[in-house]
């Protein structure tokens, strides 16, 4: 995997200068009640660098967010790579054509110059994650393979840098009954790995690591179980607006019996998408004792630039804990 520069060239007391500086550049998400409304990357920094890279996820720490926002999915041999669609065909940019360390790999390489059209539309729980990584997700000349979980949490665990963990199930109701217990477990094992390599207590992995997800299938099976009960864990809900699609939104939105089946799964919060209707909602969940996070929806051109600084204060004036953002520079000056 290649390092950004910028990265690369990090003297070695930039990430207390970042911290340092975090509360100057954000000072202006202030609550009514002086708390700050922290500020997350949405897929990492993905207004500079290419979503759910690493390369996004480090500009999202230089540029001193609170923390970032990844989405991921189950592989045919279970591992957990960080992606946010169903399909590859959308965020891949061509093959990682040096990745050809042996002859197995080339051989790989040969059938996916081949085929590489068709499987990029296959579904991510088809793949395995060899074939996975061989896609490059990055640019052409900083060429990214899409990483696991574990490398990623590898890294920010290092740097003290928080994580929200989108849990996405594929859209077969079927199948996705099958892959919400697999991915429970999953889920389990990189947690262990990750803390027996870092040597961390569950109180430090849960300060950051926090788990959200539409699907009530993967929030139950996580219920349920014991190992992952101190992971803090929100809903997410869409919120009925000008861009609401009804046909595929309806079973999403937030309504009514939303405080209660929140409760009912054992989440600490809800995960709202930020519109003009949001600040509606938000004092109900507050008043309910749930943490509130607001999160904006893709690229929406009106909430980035100077339209994201404007909602994500109205956001701050309505209690939000969290706002998660395609941020911009202008965001975190």
């Amino acid at each position: 995997m290649i390092k950004s520069k910028q990265e690369s060239a990090m003297p070695h007391n930039t990430s207390n200068n970042i911290q340092n500086n975090k509360v100057k550049k954000l000072q202006a998400f202030v609550h009514p009640n002086q708390q700050r409304m922290k500020i997350y990357g949405h897929r990492g920094m993905s207004s500079i660098k290419k979503e759910n890279t690493i390369s996004a996820i480090m500009e999202a720490y230089h540029h001193g967010a609170d923390g970032y926002e990844i989405d991921i999915q189950l592989t045919k041999d279970e591992k957990l790579v960080v992606l946010h669609d169903t399909t590859l065909e959308r965020t891949a940019q061509g093959i990682i054509s040096n990745n050809q360390n042996n002859e197995s790999i080339r051989h790989s390489l040969s059938l996916y110059e081949k085929n590489y059209h068709e499987i990029i539309k296959e579904p991510i729980h088809t793949l395995n994650y060899s074939q996975i990584k061989m896609i490059n997700i990055g640019t052409e000349i900083e060429p990214e393979s899409p990483p696991l979980l574990q490398e990623v949490l590898l890294k920010t665990c290092d740097l003290k840098f928080p994580c929200l963990i989108e849990v996405k199930l594929p859209e077969n109701t079927q199948i996705a009954q099958k892959i919400s217990l697999l991915f429970t477990k999953a889920l389990i094992e990189c947690f262990f790995q990750l803390q027996q390599k870092k040597k961390m207590t569950n109180k430090q992995l849960s300060s950051l690591v926090q788990i959200i997800s539409f699907d009530t299938l993967f929030l139950q099976a996580k219920q349920q179980m014991l190992a992952l009960q101190h992971i803090k864990h929100h809903w997410i809900r869409c919120v009925q607006g000008s861009h609401t699609n009804l046909k595929t939104d309806a079973t999403l939105l937030y309504d009514e019996d939303s405080i209660t089946n929140a409760k009912n799964m054992d989440c600490i919060g809800i995960d709202l998408e930020c519109n003009e209707n949001t600040h509606r909602l938000t004092k109900p969940i507050k008043q309910a004792g749930l943490e509130l996070m607001v999160w904006v929806r893709g690229r929406s051109q009106s909430t980035q630039g100077t339209d994201g600084v404007i909602f994500a204060k109205q956001m701050a004036e309505h209690s939000v804990d969290l706002f998660t953002s395609n941020i911009t520079p202008n965001m975190l000056q």
